[in-house]
């Protein structure tokens, strides 16, 4: 009885805990993004999926944390969307299910390319580049912007410096343009 009472209390725990991991791991996973009260809401690629199909309007942003484009956006658009007092922003973490042709989710991946955000495909590589925001309005995808600015490139060492305030000014201004 008390074996079956303590591991009933466990499994509490430990759902509670999962449940309460999501804001804390995109800030363990981008360290830059320093708001305790950001934007963002993690979700898994058959939550996009469905809010497509149910022809929902929201914002997601798809990206990794290895991605240094993606670093670099994030406290950038948790700034900007909140100035426009966005609630939710979602994340798509993308680099498993994009490039592991067995990852679980990876069909659904590809839906997601093919049917709703075909636009907003990197050509040279058939497939979305890490970071992609995008503005879905009833289920259609109406804006999107990849990665942060032009000239915010790796530098002659391989190393993607931080954005410049000039930068900087130019991706505030772009994502500014979503929310209006």
């Amino acid at each position: 009885m008390n074996k079956k009472i303590v591991g009933i209390i466990l499994a509490i725990c430990f759902t509670l805990t999962l449940i309460g991991c999501k804001k804390r791991n995109i800030m363990k996973d981008y360290p830059s993004l320093n708001d305790k009260n950001h934007i963002y809401k993690e979700v898994q690629i058959d939550d996009v999926i469905t809010m497509l199909e149910d022809k929902e309007s929201f914002y997601l942003v798809m990206g990794f944390p290895e991605c240094p484009w993606c670093q670099a956006l994030m406290p950038v658009l948790n700034e900007v969307a909140k100035d426009a007092a966005v609630k939710v922003v979602y994340y798509l973490c993308i680099k498993e299910i994009r490039d592991n042709e067995k990852a679980n989710g990876h069909d659904l991946y590809l839906e997601l390319e093919n049917n709703y955000f075909k636009e907003a495909l990197d050509l040279s590589n058939n497939r979305l580049n890490a970071p992609t925001f995008v503005k879905v309005d009833r289920g259609i995808m109406v804006k999107y912007h990849l990665n942060t600015t032009q000239d915010h490139i790796k530098n002659e060492n391989g190393v993607l410096p931080p954005l410049t305030q000039e930068q900087k000014n130019e991706l505030e201004n772009i994502l500014m343009d979503f929310f209006k």
